[in-house]
């Protein structure tokens, strides 16, 4: 078997990175203490995993809790559409002066938006203002105790 410090070790690291990344793989290898484990349960597994969660973005930045009670999108598609349209306008790897009057354009662009939004307001569908409301009134149930945890 193979040491993790010879899958980490690089010719470019210094001993004491190569020491440090060799700790912190061994501190987060659940594989390891699953398989030490001859039968693991599921519950073992799932709070193994559960307890070694690292992950980049904590449940209050990608939950629609908080959206939905502030009346804010449940999603990202807004985003999403602007950045369509940023990656249909601009060309991969077009000019400096090009890619400044294309940043002009959008500028322009979007200014006139933002003046347009003042003055009307975009009408969303009913069917969504339905969900949204059902999402609310399930909320304040919660919170009643009306209906409980799954």
């Amino acid at each position: 078997i193979t040491s993790p410090k010879a899958i980490i070790k690089n010719a470019d690291m210094s001993e004491d990175a190569v020491n440090i990344a060799t700790q912190v793989l061994e501190k987060y290898n659940t594989e390891k203490d699953i398989a030490a484990c001859k039968y693991p349960s599921q519950w073992q597994i799932e709070r193994k995993i559960r307890d070694a969660d690292i992950s980049l973005y904590g449940i209050n930045i990608w939950n629609v809790h908080d959206a939905i009670i502030n009346d804010l999108p449940r999603t990202n598609n807004h985003v999403e559409g602007y950045n369509s349209r940023l990656e249909s306008n601009f060309p991969k790897h077009s000019h400096i002066y090009h890619f400044i009057e294309l940043l002009r354009d959008e500028h322009l662009y979007q200014h006139h938006r933002a003046e347009e939004s003042d003055m009307q307001i975009r009408k969303r569908k009913q069917l969504y203002n339905n969900i949204d409301s059902k999402l609310k009134e399930l909320h304040e149930e919660h919170i009643k105790g009306t209906i409980t945890n799954v």
